[in-house]
């Protein structure tokens, strides 16, 4: 096997174990977290990350963005009800 080939093995071990071990939140701090152990450009990071992915070897999950309810729920909470009664 090639170097190339051995490190990319090596770095997809190391995303696969770190996702696993260490759960991080986001892709971000996963990328930190690979870079600490390869210092690597970012991008270089990703496509590691999205080659696991596309293979099937990682799962990441996509958690949607809490910020819209929020909003929601504090427009329609009790205290800003006399908001929108001034309003109307």
């Amino acid at each position: 096997m090639e170097d190339n080939q051995l490190k990319s093995l090596s770095i997809d071990r190391f995303i696969y174990e770190t996702v696993k071990n260490e759960h991080p939140e986001t892709v971000e701090r996963l990328i930190k977290l690979v870079q600490l152990k390869y210092p690597m450009p970012e991008q270089k990071v990703m496509e590691q990350i999205l080659h696991l992915q596309n293979q099937g070897k990682l799962t990441l999950k996509e958690y949607p963005a809490l910020l819209p309810f929020a909003l929601k729920s504090c427009f329609l909470s009790a205290k800003a009800m006399w908001y929108w009664i001034v309003l109307a």
